[in-house]
């Protein structure tokens, strides 16, 4: 009998330190989360990448606030600016029409993320011989609340950080036409997802 108390009150100290650490590492994602950057140069010609990551999918929006149709036909299309690496991320209205390398108000690149973010950096560029003034980053909140609308004159590297993490989509359009590259967001999982792998953790520790 004593042994077998023994045995419970070591098995409940072993749980206990594993809900701590993963407490621990739950509220070190909150805090500091993951820096996790899409690259269209990391992808082949014409490739899909509507689903590029697991953090995140691309979509095209026909226009910046109308999220009723938005299409998967988003691709990696080589670039003809030479100002973001081998490819951009384009779009195709159909078969017919062909590939775009250039978003502007209709349509714009719409970004969904699967978790949220507190900030997001793009890199875009202008398309030669247009005149742009501004690229701009509408970000919404899971409810669909607007956390931030920022802008930025010609363009070139924009970041958008509302400084928790709040963000859950986001779409990149312009007064002109630019071409958009490499994303980087920083990320953490919903909670929810957190939450299920911690008790996933601790139901496969109850059987070790």
């Amino acid at each position: 009998m004593y042994h077998g108390r023994a045995d419970n009150r070591g098995a409940s100290e072993s749980v206990n330190r594993h809900t701590a650490i993963l407490l621990s590492l739950f509220l070190t994602a909150q805090a500091f989360g993951t820096l996790i950057t899409l690259d269209a140069d990391d992808f082949t010609d014409y490739e899909n990448i509507n689903e590029p990551i697991p953090e995140m999918n691309l979509w095209r929006l026909d226009y910046r606030d109308q999220f009723d149709k938005i299409y998967d036909k988003v691709f990696a299309i080589p670039s003809t600016d030479n100002f973001l690496g081998e490819r951009s991320i384009g779009w195709m209205l159909s078969p017919a029409e062909g590939y775009h390398e250039w978003w502007d108000e209709e349509p714009c690149l719409y970004i969904e993320l699967n978790g949220l973010a507190s900030s997001i950096t793009i890199d875009t560029a202008n398309r030669p011989n247009w005149i742009r003034k501004t690229v701009i980053v509408d970000c919404w909140d899971i409810d669909g609340n607007q956390v931030a609308h920022n802008f930025d004159d010609i363009g070139g590297r924009l970041t958008t950080n509302v400084g928790e993490y709040t963000i859950s989509s986001v779409s990149i359009w312009t007064t002109g036409q630019m071409s958009i590259d490499k994303i980087q967001i920083e990320h953490i999982p919903e909670p929810t997802t957190l939450l299920i792998l911690g008790l996933g953790g601790l139901f496969c520790r109850k059987f070790v």
